[in-house]
């Protein structure tokens, strides 16, 4: 307390902070590290069984689950694998064929007992095997969710339906419907009239199990509606024409209300229908007509409120879904009536999203989702990035010459060795090689992003490096495409 001429009392103590609160700031880091060991602990020696090894992206699991003590018992169709030699157990079975999903699970519950095999946990990274892992995981009694909730999820037309009949009143939550759109199935050109109908024109044509924007485009006509629908549906017939798209499931179509606003993806920890932890990605401009990601940054810029919205509306449609244990991908768009749901990929998210997170705020989102698998609540430290990542995609017709040119390669390696850059390769330079540059379906190869302390900053950063390695090009704008996210 202190006192001048004037007699005039001012406690000087109250525009300090508290000791305890300093107190507290200083142990909070120990106090972090101690829980972070204390799960590594718990993990170590546990044996978990993932279902489907996914793509090239995935392949940084299988040495993180070694580092963890983790005996991963990983089931593939692939008996070639290249991280057959990285895990506990290798398990072979053709569990392509998702119509038979049922008969797989009792096939793999039956294989670990006859291997004398006992698992803690059972997941997925691999979206097509949703459902399987869930019917696994119910048969062995491991933490996990159900398989009508796994299917659900995976059939959009399922999800849309589900979530628009959530209309009672939920207390502190919005009614859940609101966040559905208009969707109808079609399994027979004889659908498309009735579709039409139910959801109007322009509309968003899709396959009904597919991810990565494979098969989607934009139809303003009946006449666009069925000529789309009988071009993807001849292409897109089973696996062998394009893995890792739904095709295992079927090639039924789904057509769904065209929506107006912001593309984001929220991925999502949930425990015990308790959210643990969420992390929103803005996604930029697709490249017309193209809807393949081209951009991202992460975390959002987005004001609080509507960060909090797509938190909540996220969230609200896993759970009323049913999807109660995991780590969980949802792709929502910001309307001007608030947030929609585009889909759900009931498993963690793919892509550069897991080393970002971890960049940014040091968690480890495959360490989730293993956790979760085991019955344990994961601990998440409240540490606010400081920084930005913006990224960019390159995409094989484009971009080859990122990898194939010697010059650009070695300013890229340099670019690389010294920070400037994060770059995650999401398919194997062999594969690049042998590319085709008219594919109609193609899918990106890389991402390149770097960090910054402002949006404006990354953006900056990031359109420097793309006109340097001649990213930027006629008909692949990057400055267009950041400029939303």
């Amino acid at each position: 307390v202190s006192s001048d001429n004037s007699s005039q009392y001012k406690r000087r103590d109250l525009d300090m902070p508290k000791f305890d609160e300093l107190f507290g700031r200083s142990v909070r880091p120990w106090v972090r590290t101690m829980l972070t060991r204390s799960q590594d602990y718990l993990l170590q020696d546990k044996t978990i069984l993932v279902i489907g090894a996914g793509g090239y992206s995935n392949q940084f699991i299988w040495p993180s689950a070694l580092e963890l003590g983790v005996n991963i018992v990983l089931v593939d169709s692939n008996l070639e694998y290249f991280a057959r030699d990285l895990v506990y157990r290798f398990i072979s079975i053709d569990i392509e064929d998702h119509k038979r999903d049922r008969a797989h699970a009792s096939f793999i519950v039956e294989t670990l007992r006859d291997m004398n095999i006992s698992v803690d946990g059972c997941l997925t990274f691999w979206d097509d095997c949703g459902p399987l892992a869930a019917l696994v995981s119910e048969l062995l009694k491991t933490k996990g969710n159900t398989y009508k909730a796994a299917y659900m999820a995976k059939t959009k037309s399922l999800t849309q339906a589900h979530l628009r009949k959530r209309t009672g009143p939920i207390p502190h939550w919005q009614y859940t419907s609101l966040f559905a759109c208009r969707s109808a199935r079609i399994t027979c050109e004889a659908d498309i009239p009735k579709a039409i109908q139910a959801v109007s024109i322009p509309a968003i044509l899709k396959l009904e199990h597919a991810s990565c924007a494979v098969g989607v485009n934009i139809v303003k006509c009946k006449e666009d509606v069925f000529n789309q629908y009988a071009n993807i549906t001849n292409r897109l017939r089973t696996n062998v024409d394009f893995r890792g798209v739904g095709l295992g499931f079927s090639n039924l179509m789904v057509l769904m209300e065209h929506l107006q606003g912001s593309d984001h993806v929220v991925d999502v920890v949930i425990f015990e229908r308790k959210l643990v932890a969420a992390f929103i990605t803005n996604n930029g401009l697709t490249n017309w007509p193209s809807y393949i990601e081209t951009s991202a940054l992460m975390p959002s810029n987005l004001t609080v409120d509507k960060q909090a919205q797509l938190v909540n509306a996220a969230f609200q449609c896993l759970t009323e879904l049913g999807l109660s244990n995991g780590v969980f991908n949802v792709r929502m768009q910001l309307t001007s009536i608030g947030p929609k749901l585009i889909d759900i990929n009931a498993r963690t998210g793919g892509l550069y999203i897991c080393d970002w997170v971890k960049r940014l705020y040091r968690i480890d989102l495959m360490k989730c989702a293993l956790l979760v698998s085991c019955g344990i609540r994961p601990y998440i430290p409240l540490i606010p990035p400081s920084e930005y990542i913006l990224g960019v995609m390159l995409m094989p017709s484009k971009h080859k010459h990122v990898m194939h040119d010697k010059v650009t390669r070695m300013i890229l390696d340099d670019m690389q060795s010294q920070g400037d850059i994060i770059l995650t390769l999401l398919e194997t330079e062999e594969s690049l090689r042998f590319a085709n540059d008219k594919a109609e379906y193609e899918q990106p190869y890389a991402n390149i992003a770097v960090q910054a302390q402002t949006v404006e900053e990354a953006r900056r950063k990031l359109l420097n490096i793309c006109k340097k390695l001649a990213i930027e090009t006629s008909d692949y704008k990057v400055s267009q495409f950041i400029q939303l996210c």
